[in-house]
């Protein structure tokens, strides 16, 4: 098991929609799905906007994450691939 890029305690923090516990997800996980998207698509202006509406969702939708901190990217990639 790959140890996790954010804390537990930073995702508590997202889940509670705490903007700089948010934006450490964002910088921890954007790069990677940056690059899955450009790999997918080819295209940076479209990569960018696809990571950009990932994480809308990711924040709509953290409050209800009962995952652990450790399943936290399997879940940001399950949504970037609807």
């Amino acid at each position: 098991m790959t140890s996790p890029r954010v804390s537990a305690a930073t995702l508590d923090a997202a889940r509670a929609l705490d903007p700089d516990a948010i934006t450490s997800i964002y910088l921890a996980y954007a790069p990677d799905l940056y690059r899955y998207f450009r790999g997918e698509l080819r295209d940076r202006e479209s990569a960018e906007d696809l990571v950009a509406g990932v994480f809308v969702s990711v924040i709509e939708s953290l409050p209800g994450f009962r995952g652990p901190v450790e399943a936290l990217g399997g879940w940001l990639f399950q949504i970037a691939r609807y």
